[in-house]
């Protein structure tokens, strides 16, 4: 009898932990939504204002707006790049944390420099930005085919709606890994 309630107690015990990692692993996957998302919008908006300063038509705050969105997305890789290689998934074997090294670097450059006035060294930069953020988003339609700026957020939420722990995703995982492959391309061109 005794044995009984003890293996009846260690089976509710069970049941309860297990009830609670999977309320702690649904609240990690929206946080982790949260960020991913948000650094694909930052991706998409940091081509739309790129592409306004490369073109003339920005105003004074346009270099103050890119370097805070690189700045933030810089953030933004740092943390995914650590669930990665917290969660010792494969892809935490390629990564090099270039990513937030890189968009790190050229925010400081945006910082510092006057885009508004460049020099041929200036729009040199701007333009090796501009190659990396154009394949950044090749990266993320290979994941996500048909996505666009105006239709990211529908396209993501779509993929986190369907019930899946988000965290169990492989799309992040390789859109993270793969914008750390290209940024190791960049690494050189980014330093000032």
């Amino acid at each position: 009898m005794i044995l009984v309630v003890f293996i009846f107690s260690l089976v509710i015990f069970g049941y309860k932990e297990y009830q609670k990692n999977i309320k702690y692993e649904k609240y990690l996957s929206q946080e982790l939504f949260n960020s991913y998302s948000e650094l694909i919008g930052n991706i998409f908006t940091t081509k739309e204002v790129l592409t306004s300063l490369l073109t003339s038509q920005a105003d004074f705050n346009t270099k103050t707006v890119l370097a805070d969105l690189l700045q933030r997305t810089s953030m933004l890789t740092q943390e995914l790049d650590y669930y990665i290689s917290t969660f010792k998934t494969k892809d935490d074997e390629e990564l090099k944390n270039k990513s937030s090294l890189v968009t790190s670097n050229f925010a400081y450059f945006f910082q510092q420099n006057d885009a508004n006035t460049p020099s041929d060294e200036d729009i040199d930069k701007m333009i090796s930005l501009n190659e990396m953020i154009e394949t950044w988003i090749d990266v993320i339609i290979n994941e996500y085919p048909g996505i666009t700026n105006e239709n990211k957020y529908e396209i993501l939420y779509e993929e986190n709606k369907g019930g899946d722990i988000f965290i169990r995703n492989h799309k992040w995982k390789s859109i993270i890994t793969g914008l750390d492959r290209v940024s190791r391309n960049y690494e050189g061109v980014s330093q000032n």
